[in-house]
């Protein structure tokens, strides 16, 4: 289920930016990628919960928007 409105919280967020790092410049389509296998990337596996949490609660199309701030 996907919501537009959601809003992460600063975990979220912390995870957000480990995936950002780890899968480089297309990491919002690795990410999707992970959300659609359950596969997880070895280096996020402390964050394997918390991005399921950010999929189920916000999905594809907001990660499609999220933007982080410099």
């Amino acid at each position: 289920m996907s919501n537009t409105t959601f809003e992460a919280n600063d975990h979220q967020y912390v995870a957000l930016k480990q995936a950002k790092e780890v899968f480089g410049p297309r990491w919002k389509s690795k990410l999707n990628v992970c959300w659609e296998t359950g596969r997880y990337s070895s280096s996020l596996g402390q964050y394997n919960a918390v991005l399921q949490q950010v999929r189920n609660q916000g999905g594809a199309t907001w990660l499609s928007k999220c933007r982080f701030q410099s």
